[in-house]
């Protein structure tokens, strides 16, 4: 159904969102170990 439908775009569109901002913050994390050579 539509609905169906609609939540499965929902649920889509916020795991992307998590995959993003959990990218990021290791793309940071990254940055900053190679910024801070031990």
């Amino acid at each position: 159904s539509n609905m169906d439908r609609q939540l499965l775009y929902v649920g889509m569109t916020r795991s992307r969102k998590k995959l993003v901002l959990s990218a990021n913050k290791s793309t940071e994390l990254i940055k900053l170990l190679e910024s801070h050579p031990s």
